[in-house]
């Protein structure tokens, strides 16, 4: 959700200038994936005003980050394999305090979702799957890299048809329903619950 000062986003809007890009059009979709804003012209004035409505729809300030919080990607097909799933588990681990909980209901039916992932959990941790990214760039290595990132951070559980033994390969655990709903009860003072976090931003 941040915009100034990201340099993914000073790099689009460099290459923009830099192609004379002089009119964008872009649309705003609500979760059924109907269009519900569209906004035209400038393309850095544009963005701002349909960044600035979708933080309306589904940017959330909490006063502090709960101990564990519960969450989904939305259902199918947002967790359909990992990698997709893992779209909502960066939203919600954003919720989460340093040493909290993260509880994620994800089916991944379809596995992993890439070949790629996973080797990148044998290289023997962060640094060394950093190190392998900056000689050879790729998306499902970003994508372990920033699982790596979340679970030194905090713990996170998968309620999920994941086989065990590839969760606790890339540092996740599977959960029970009891024992979701135990955690919970534990921490029911500081807890969220998060129905849609493909969408959710903090």
């Amino acid at each position: 959700g941040a915009i100034d000062g990201n340099g993914v986003r000073l790099d689009i809007e460099e290459a923009a200038d830099i192609c004379g890009c002089d009119y964008i059009l872009n649309v705003v979709l609500d979760e059924d994936k109907r269009v519900v804003k569209a906004v035209a012209g400038d393309h850095r004035a544009a963005h701002r005003v349909g960044c600035a409505f979708l933080d309306e729809l589904y940017k959330v300030r909490l006063p502090r980050l709960a101990d564990i919080v519960i969450a989904t990607p939305g259902g199918y097909p947002k967790d359909i394999n990992l990698i997709q799933a893992h779209k909502a588990m960066d939203n919600a681990a954003g919720f989460v305090r340093d040493g909290g909980t993260l509880v994620l209901l994800a089916e991944c039916a379809d596995g992993v979702g890439s070949t790629g992932l996973l080797p990148f959990f044998d290289l023997g941790g962060r640094e060394q799957a950093f190190d392998q990214l900056v000689r050879d760039y790729s998306g499902n290595g970003g994508t372990a890299l920033a699982l790596m990132a979340k679970s030194s951070r905090i713990r996170i559980r998968l309620l999920t048809g994941l086989d065990p033994e590839v969760c606790r390969r890339i540092g996740l655990r599977p959960i029970t329903i009891a024992a979701a709903e135990q955690l919970l009860r534990a921490e029911a003072e500081s807890s969220a619950v998060i129905a849609n976090a493909s969408l959710l931003v903090r």
